[in-house]
């Protein structure tokens, strides 16, 4: 008996435009940080990428402009809680929209300076519209 190839899905791939949008992704993870990275490119956003808490406050640093931070909470060093707080310490990052992911939500889950968490593995459409929503408050303010 032959195998027969998995039915492909007909359902159209409607990716949200973040174009426009520069977007930092911080993870310890490579698969985590670069799958992020690609789905946010896809949909139109420059990323960039920081595989430490360091790495982010590199960028958070050299980059002119930042829309969002998307950070996992549970890395070593320095955990995204801490990564967060020194962002905030920047005067012109204290409104920086920063979106928390994590595997380990109890752990994180009463931790100030985020304007959404979501727990890991990340759901893209919740992530891309927790994006959206808090830039566009960002910018309505």
């Amino acid at each position: 008996m032959a195998c027969m190839p998995a039915p492909r899905s007909t359902k159209p791939l409607n990716l949200p435009d973040l174009s426009r949008l520069t977007l930092l992704v911080v993870d310890d993870n490579a698969d985590s940080v670069e799958m992020l990275a690609a789905f946010l490119k896809a949909c139109g956003a420059r990323v960039l990428v920081a595989r430490s808490a360091a790495g982010a406050l590199a960028h958070v640093d050299a980059a002119p402009r930042l829309d969002a931070m998307v950070t996992d909470l549970a890395m070593p060093q320095m955990d995204g809680v801490e990564l967060v707080r020194k962002v905030r310490a920047c005067p012109d990052r204290t409104g920086l929209p920063v979106i928390a992911l994590t595997g380990h939500y109890d752990d994180y889950a009463g931790a100030n300076g985020f304007g959404a968490f979501l727990r890991k593995p990340v759901d893209l459409e919740q992530l891309c519209s927790a994006i959206t929503d808090l830039v566009r408050r960002r910018a309505s303010k």
